[in-house]
């Protein structure tokens, strides 16, 4: 399968889901996801003035509709092992720094 910017939605989840860990997949994912669209975010200006690809630039991704639909995701599943590294709300201001 082809996975295009417009079709975020977990990939490996989608695989892992005839493995039977879909829940866990996806909980966990979504705060990684929650992390790098944080990132995204908080490179938009930079990314725009030196030519980056950031689907928030282009415009593939609507910010407010992506995180609303992660963090509706990383709250699906009860994990207190999980939260106690990191929640979906701490994901969605964390991000990867150089």
């Amino acid at each position: 399968m082809n996975y295009s910017d417009a079709d975020w939605k977990y990939p490996c989840g989608v695989a892992l889901a005839h493995m039977g860990t879909f829940v866990l997949a996806t909980y966990g994912e979504s705060r990684l996801a929650l992390m790098m669209l944080a990132g995204y975010e908080q490179d938009m200006e930079k990314d725009a003035r030196e030519g980056f690809y950031n689907p928030l630039v282009v415009g593939t991704w609507n910010l407010e509709a992506v995180r609303s639909t992660l963090l509706e995701l990383a709250d699906s599943v009860v994990c207190p092992e999980l939260d106690a590294v990191i929640t979906a709300t701490g994901a969605s201001k964390e991000w990867w720094k150089e």
